[in-house]
C-alpha cells in the first residue's frame, strides 16, 4: 500500500486537499526538475550541452553525429575554409574586401571609384543607343505644347517614344482634358467624370433614387412588401412539396440533400394566388433565378406544373 505524502515533494510546503506530491503548478513544472538536473556531455565534441534533455551541443555536432563523420571539430572547420571562396583584393586602395562577392572594402572606395564616371542609367542608355544605331549619343528631350492651355513644356528623354510621353503640361490639364461635365438628373448637380466611367449619378444615392419602382430591373408589380394571406401556412407549403416528391421542380434534386428546404414559389408572382396551379418547389438556386426575366418564367413554370398534373 502506497504511503500518502504530506508534504510537497519539491519545496516541502504541507499538502492539501486532493494534492498528492506537489503544492502547486510551480513546483510540478517540469522545467523546474530540468534545472535540478545535471547538464550532460556532448556526444560529439564532449561540451557540457546547455540543459538536461539535449545530448549536443549545437547543430553542427548534431550533423557530424548524423552524417557519421568521426573528426574532430578542427578538423571540419579547416576544411570548410578550403572550401570558401576567395575573397577579392579592393580595386581602389587594394585591401581584402569582406565578403568574396564585393569588389569594394568600404563607400569611401566605391564613391572614389565612381568620381568622374557617367552613372550605371547612362551607360545603358549609350549602350541600347549604339545597338539602335544612334552612334553612341544619348537621346534628347524635346519640347511640346499642351493640347489644352498652349503652354510649351519639356519631356525628358527617357519618356520620348514611350507611353510616359504626355500631351499635358501638368496634373490639372490632365484632369480636364480626361474628364467631362455632367448633371444629375435627380438632384440637378454638376460634377465631372472620367470619359472611360461615364458616371451618370453624382452618387450612391442618387443612383438608388433613379432605380426605385418601375426603373429597377426586378420590379414585377409592386406588391412585394405587402404581407401573405392567412391560407399560407407550413401545411400548405408541406402539401406542395409532397405533391413534387420533395423535388426541385426545375433541377430535380431531392430536398433532403440540399442546405436548406425547398421554397414554394407563385408562379404569376402574385401572393394572394394560393391555387395549386400557381404554386410550384424550387431550390435555392433555382428560386432566386426565378427573380429575373419575369416575362419568361410564368411561362415555362406553368409548362411544368400542366405536365405534371397530365403525369
Amino acid at each position: 500500500m502506497a504511503i500518502k505524502r504530506t508534504q510537497c515533494k519539491r519545496c516541502g510546503n504541507a499538502l492539501t486537499g486532493d494534492q498528492k506530491a506537489f503544492c502547486s503548478w510551480k513546483c510540478m513544472s517540469p522545467n523546474q526538475e530540468r534545472q535540478k538536473l545535471p547538464r550532460k556531455k556532448c556526444l560529439t565534441c564532449g561540451k557540457t550541452c546547455k540543459n538536461s534533455v539535449k545530448i549536443y551541443c549545437s547543430r553542427k555536432c548534431y550533423g557530424i553525429a548524423m552524417i557519421g563523420i568521426k573528426r574532430s571539430p578542427e578538423a571540419i572547420e579547416k576544411a570548410a575554409a578550403t572550401r570558401r571562396k576567395p575573397r577579392r583584393k579592393c580595386k581602389v586602395c587594394g585591401k581584402e574586401c569582406p565578403k568574396p562577392v564585393h569588389i569594394f572594402c568600404s563607400r569611401e572606395c566605391n564613391t572614389k571609384d565612381r568620381k568622374g564616371k557617367p552613372p550605371k542609367a547612362l551607360l545603358l542608355m549609350l549602350a541600347s543607343n549604339r545597338k539602335n544605331g544612334n552612334q553612341g549619343r544619348p537621346a534628347k528631350g524635346i519640347n511640346k505644347t499642351c493640347i489644352l492651355c498652349s503652354t510649351e513644356f519639356y519631356v525628358k528623354p527617357g519618356r520620348v517614344g514611350t507611353s510616359r510621353e504626355t500631351v499635358y503640361c501638368s496634373k490639372e490639364c490632365r484632369y480636364v482634358g480626361l474628364t467631362i461635365n455632367h448633371s444629375c438628373p435627380i438632384c440637378g448637380k454638376a460634377f465631372r467624370t472620367t470619359t472611360s466611367m461615364d458616371k451618370t449619378w453624382c452618387s450612391h444615392k442618387c443612383s438608388s433614387v433613379a432605380h426605385r419602382g418601375k426603373a429597377n430591373p426586378l420590379y414585377v408589380h409592386g406588391k412585394g412588401h405587402l404581407p401573405y394571406p392567412l391560407e399560407w401556412r407550413e401545411g400548405l407549403r408541406r402539401d406542395i412539396r409532397k405533391q413534387w416528391a420533395n423535388r426541385c421542380a426545375i433541377c430535380n434534386r431531392q430536398e433532403s440533400t440540399l442546405a436548406k428546404r425547398l421554397s414554394v414559389h407563385h408562379i404569376d408572382y402574385d401572393k394572394n394566388n394560393l391555387a395549386n396551379a400557381n404554386l410550384i418547389p424550387l431550390c435555392n438556386r433555382c428560386h432566386s433565378a426565378t427573380n429575373f426575366n419575369h416575362a419568361y418564367w410564368p411561362a415555362e413554370l406553368s409548362k411544368l406544373v400542366s405536365y405534371k398534373q397530365v403525369i
